[in-house]
């Protein structure tokens, strides 16, 4: 960007409605389970982002704990 002097534009549509969407989750009012395609350990996170970038079918949000 900065040595070929390019200018790059981008945007954000995040308005800091955080703390009332995990109000929400965490009510019950919105069910995001159907959202979540796999839950899988921290050390598979390469690989699940593989695939979620081939956009193999049916993978949608994939958690990654530690």
């Amino acid at each position: 960007v900065v040595t070929r002097e390019i200018t790059l534009y981008g945007s954000c549509g995040i308005n800091g409605e955080y703390p009332a969407t995990l109000e929400l989750i965490a009510s019950g009012k919105i069910n995001v389970d159907a959202l979540i395609t796999n839950v899988a350990p921290l050390n598979e996170g390469g690989d699940w982002f593989h695939r979620l970038y081939d956009q193999e079918p049916g993978l949608m949000k994939v958690i990654l704990k530690p």
